[in-house]
């Protein structure tokens, strides 16, 4: 109480509060999005501005309590976004502006393609390049990882004109099993813009470990952990394993039931003679 008493008091002194998006930032054109202003000083009632992108009149100074939903969401909803909380009965009692919310409208144009090159599996030590091509003459390529610290990476990547489209590299190394993970890349017509196309389909990088296991590692980005996938060749190791240790037993056996019948044959003629 007495915290907020004084931030009414000192207008804009008390601390800011925090702009979140649900699901996420990353929004696909016509899906829903929910902004989140919550304050740890109790305010219940916001502001929310819109600050960069298209101008959007019914989102100027717009009050809202807690949460605001947009749906359908559409290019003119990207862009940046900040909030304040304030009390209605005291005009003066205004919070901080919160930091910057970025809101990408993906889904907009064509999905692009990615490739790792030579390949997606990759021995430790080694380079990979990954290769964001596009159909449309686009500015820019942001490539999005999942890696296997479960930490997402995002780089801006500048295009290059190719044949009828665009096209950017970036070239990884040396490659470890850290940086082992999902990786997808987008396009956008210029660096500058929020709006970008559709996700490529998903490119799952293995980093294959030098050693005498012949095994590799490869995140799973559902389970957010390290698998060990053995190769076929391990697998084939074991079957054969399997089957001669089964021979020796078939050998084993056959040979100690011969012994068994000679000895009864022995036995047996022993008996002979002492009759």
């Amino acid at each position: 109480m007495l915290s907020m008493l004084f931030s009414l008091m000192c207008p804009g002194f008390a601390d800011k509060p925090t702009l979140s998006a649900w699901p996420g930032p990353l929004v696909s054109i016509g899906e829903h999005v929910t902004l989140k202003c919550q304050s740890q000083l109790g305010f219940e009632v916001f502001c929310l501005y819109k600050e960069e992108g298209i101008h959007i009149p019914e989102f100027q100074d717009i009050v809202f309590h807690d949460s605001f939903d947009i749906y359908p969401v559409t290019t003119a909803h990207a862009g940046t976004y900040k909030c304040r909380g304030f009390d209605p009965n005291h005009p003066y009692g205004f919070s901080e502006i919160s930091d910057p919310l970025l809101i990408i409208v993906t889904g907009v144009y064509r999905k692009p393609s990615l490739l790792a090159l030579p390949s997606p599996s990759i021995k430790s030590g080694e380079t990979v390049t990954l290769q964001c091509c596009s159909e449309a003459l686009h500015e820019t390529f942001i490539l999005v990882g999942y890696r296997e610290d479960a930490n997402r990476v995002q780089m801006c990547l500048a295009a290059e004109p190719y044949a009828s489209g665009s096209q950017a590299n970036i070239s990884i190394a040396p490659m470890t099993a850290a940086q082992a993970g999902t990786y997808r890349c987008y396009s956008s017509p210029s660096k500058h813009s929020h709006v970008w196309s559709a996700p490529s389909d998903p490119l799952d990088l293995v980093i294959t470990v030098p050693d005498d296991t012949n095994s590799s590692y490869r995140f799973n980005l559902t389970q957010g952990s390290v698998m060990q996938d053995y190769t076929l060749e391990n697998s084939i190791r074991m079957g054969v394993a399997g089957l001669v240790f089964l021979i020796l037993l078939v050998i084993l056996a056959e040979a100690w039931w011969n012994q068994e019948k000679v000895q009864q044959a022995e036995v047996r003629e022993i008996s002979g003679r002492t009759l």
